[in-house]
């Protein structure tokens, strides 16, 4: 890339031998020659060479180089992304930036033009990664060629394979194990037997019951709104997972009569504010961790067997869409479910909320007859 040569020049009345490199510039074509300042001797030009960044022209795109102005808020990049539509979450945004610098550090010095998918798969193939994680690092080599060819590269995109995830999938319960788990006795709190109860009833995700307030019970149309949920911090969103700040895709869900009896007596009992968390440990949000901790216990103190199944917190999730399968159309399931396909109404107000809440009047039967298969669940609160 540099070639060190060895010229002399004038210097006030004399004539001295000093270090220079030449290299072709990538984008004029032309040759560039410049000096090796404060090198006397070969070696110290070559070393001096040896530090230098290579040259970037406009042929070139190096990744080092369209890396400094990926996931950087302010950048042309982020700018573009903005006149795209697309919104990256602080979040996404900082991990993502996170696998950039893997990137540079593999591949910093190379030309999308050189890099290859052999090099990118045989690179990955020898780190000890998920292939969740590797996925995700494809994806920022994606953006790299999408963002060189915004800035004119016209470069052909690899077509890169995606890495088999091997994470299993939680599995659901079984009616008669519900009734063995949803039982008081089973969990270290009162808090926990509601939080569960209410998780499975709704169908909810760990994080949405997380973030549950009182203000979300909608008593005149027996339905709960879901408006947010408790991320990894226990900081709690005003959109819903699939969501954004732009796009809040709140969801209403029905309540079979005895659950929703149960939760507002549990809340009145607690006299808990309306937009206070309702479920807490020592007055603080309850974490991811621990909630799958406590399923767990109650998971063995109810007797259940795995025999292999993965029983989660997301398993009763999973219990709730695929029993609600058998009596709803698969379009109703993901309304009520939040699915990321499905499109509710943009932007909510209050009243349209209410408005949602009417429509999923005719699934209170439905909800209804799902819970009653479940034998000694369905008491009086």
């Amino acid at each position: 890339m540099y070639h060190i040569y060895k010229k002399t020049v004038k210097s006030g009345d004399k004539n001295v031998q000093r270090w220079y490199y030449w290299y072709n510039d990538a984008e004029t074509g032309k040759q560039v020659s410049k000096v090796c300042k404060g090198c006397r001797t070969k070696q110290q030009a070559s070393l001096y060479v040896a530090q230098l960044e290579k040259p970037v022209g406009k042929g070139d795109f190096r990744i080092k180089s369209l890396a400094k102005d990926l996931f950087i808020p302010g950048s042309e990049y982020s700018n573009l992304q903005k006149d795209l539509g697309r919104e990256i979450k602080p979040n996404s945004q900082l991990m993502y930036a996170r696998l950039l610098r893997d990137v540079v550090a593999d591949f910093g010095d190379c030309s999308l033009r050189e890099l290859s998918t052999k090099k990118i798969i045989d690179c990955l193939a020898k780190k000890d990664r998920s292939a969740s994680w590797k996925n995700l690092y494809l994806h920022v080599i994606h953006e790299l060629y999408s963002y060189a060819n915004y800035c004119g590269a016209n470069i052909y995109e690899q077509k890169l394979p995606s890495f088999r995830r091997h994470t299993k999938k939680s599995d659901i319960f079984t009616p008669e194990e519900l009734s063995l788990l949803l039982q008081a006795e089973n969990f270290s709190t009162e808090a926990f037997y509601y939080f569960f109860l209410l998780t499975l009833s709704a169908g909810l995700r760990s994080g949405e019951t997380r973030g549950f307030r009182p203000c979300q019970i909608m008593r005149e149309t027996r339905s709960i709104v879901i408006d947010g949920f408790l991320d990894n911090k226990c900081c709690r969103t005003n959109y819903c997972k699939t969501g954004s700040d732009e796009n809040l895709k709140w969801r209403v869900i029905p309540l079979p009569l005895f659950v929703f009896e149960k939760i507002t007596a549990y809340i009145e009992h607690l006299k808990c504010p309306d937009n206070d968390l309702l479920f807490k440990i020592n007055d603080k949000p309850i974490k991811a961790a621990r909630a799958l901790q406590e399923i767990r216990r109650a998971i063995r103190k109810a007797g259940i067997k795995s025999n292999g199944r993965k029983l989660t917190c997301h398993s009763l999730r999973y219990t709730y869409i695929t029993h609600m399968r058998s009596f709803l159309s698969g379009e109703d399931v993901r309304k009520i479910a939040g699915h990321n396909s499905m499109e509710m109404t943009e932007y909510y107000t209050r009243a349209s909320i209410e408005a949602a809440a009417l429509t999923v009047q005719p699934m209170l039967v439905v909800v209804d007859k799902f819970f009653t298969q479940i034998p000694k669940l369905t008491g009086k609160p």
